[in-house]
């Protein structure tokens, strides 16, 4: 991951995705795309569980809670960074 980008009164560490042209999140029941995400951020205790509650700031400073339960996600980027950091 890159650097971290900001935090908020929550404790809360957001990371930049800024290169990422789009990050989707699927459900068992349908799916949310967000278009041009900046930064995520997530608890780390929830990790091990696998698809942990993220939230997401998009670049019209829009504020996303993806909530747990998701079982897939897919993203495509912008430059040469690497496709994944995890």
């Amino acid at each position: 991951m890159k650097d971290t980008i900001f935090t908020d009164n929550l404790d809360l560490i957001f990371y930049d995705i800024s290169e990422e042209l789009y990050r989707t999140y699927i459900y068992p029941d349908g799916i949310i795309t967000i278009e041009k995400p900046l930064a995520v951020c997530w608890k780390e205790e929830y990790r091990p569980f696998g698809g942990s509650p993220h939230r997401v700031v998009d670049s019209q400073g829009t504020a996303h809670y993806l909530p747990a339960g998701w079982i897939g996600m897919e993203w495509q980027k912008d430059d040469n960074t690497p496709l994944f950091r995890f």
